[in-house]
């Protein structure tokens, strides 16, 4: 009968753990050896600063001298205030009859009762449509769709502090976008006296829609 010789490391077995082999002559693992050193854990990655916030009270106002209506969406903050102010865009649709408002960046928390906020002006509006606001799950901004009542209406869009507010216009047309915007280019006027008081930020570009 062939045997197999097993060798045991008595300072092993000491130590609670067996070491083995089947052929005698094989090296026996040192159980006094250094274990491998582990690597260094890795820094913890510090979370960029988000603009958190929630719908608190929405306002309409037609500017019949100077053509165009306003909707300022005003919205409570919810982070620390360490994050900078978002920059809105605005994209016309390919047939001229929307704009969607892009705001990057910025979480929104809570519900966003479109309708509601568009009964509000609905039978006042000449220019101003339905809306329709869609949020990133992810945190990464939210969009807002608005829809023209009348050929040739173009919309901008901007963001202002203190409070948070989304100021979005509506325009006859072009023309009168760019004659308002000239005088007035932080959108502001007398009779607004909450938009006024706040500093502007730079008014988004707006492509001319066929």
């Amino acid at each position: 009968m062939k045997r197999t010789i097993i060798a045991f490391s008595l300072a092993s077995l000491i130590s609670g753990g067996v070491a083995y082999s089947a052929d005698p002559k094989a090296p026996v693992a040192d159980p006094k050896a250094a274990a491998p050193a582990a690597a260094p854990a890795a820094a913890p990655k510090v979370a960029a600063a988000s603009y958190k916030v929630e719908l608190k009270s929405s306002r309409w106002r037609k500017h019949p001298r100077k053509n165009y209506e306003r909707l300022v969406l005003e919205f409570a903050r919810k982070d620390n205030g360490a994050a900078p102010s978002p920059a809105p865009s605005v994209a016309p649709s390919a047939s001229g009859k929307e704009a969607t408002v892009v705001v990057s960046g910025v979480m929104l928390d809570g519900d966003v009762n479109e309708g509601k906020i568009a009964e509000a002006y609905g039978s006042k509006s000449s220019f101003m449509g339905a809306l329709d606001v869609l949020t990133d799950g992810a945190g990464n901004g939210f969009s807002m769709k608005v829809a023209f009542k009348k050929d040739g209406a173009v919309a901008d869009a901007m963001w202002l502090e203190s409070p948070a507010r989304l100021v979005v216009d509506v325009f006859a047309s072009v023309g009168d976008r760019n004659a308002i915007r000239a005088s007035a280019p932080d959108a502001t006027d007398a009779d607004e006296k909450v938009e006024k008081a706040a500093p502007a930020a730079a008014p988004a570009t707006v492509a001319k829609t066929a």
